[in-house]
């Protein structure tokens, strides 16, 4: 009978989640004490790696920037509560509904694509940690 293993997934965090966002700060470094040994794999990282086309959100403070990737241009900007997005930041997707952070299709859920990209890296991390044997 094959070994057990035992690591940590944590699901990628939309930009557009501010308040999830702002308790991730620092949350990422406690997991992985806490842990101690058993691995630990950030998803927000991998999604981060895969910004294609689209708009994500930068905090500063109580500001908030909608911001498209492509050219780093502002779309939006709005202040609001870490709690909340900006009525700014809120109309600007009422009035463009192609707006749209990359592997989300809302505030916190991959898309299909966004789902690949979790399955695909998970994959390569278990191979990273000889939990699966190489195809």
């Amino acid at each position: 009978m094959g070994s057990s293993h035992l690591g940590i997934v944590l699901p990628p965090v939309s930009t557009f989640d501010p308040l999830l966002l702002a308790i991730e700060e620092g949350a990422i470094a406690r997991i992985q004490s806490m842990a101690g040994d058993i691995p630990v794999l950030d998803l927000s990282n991998v999604f981060a790696q895969h910004q294609g086309d689209g708009v994500i959100l930068v905090r500063s403070g109580m500001t908030q920037q909608l911001v498209r990737i492509s050219d780093r241009a502002v779309i939006a900007e709005g202040t609001a509560t870490p709690d909340k997005l900006a009525k700014e930041i809120v109309g600007a997707f009422e009035q463009d509904e192609s707006l749209a952070e990359p592997l989300f299709f809302d505030g916190g859920h991959p898309t299909i694509e966004g789902n690949e990209v979790a399955a695909r890296a998970i994959a390569r991390w278990m191979l990273e940690l000889g939990w699966l044997p190489p195809s």
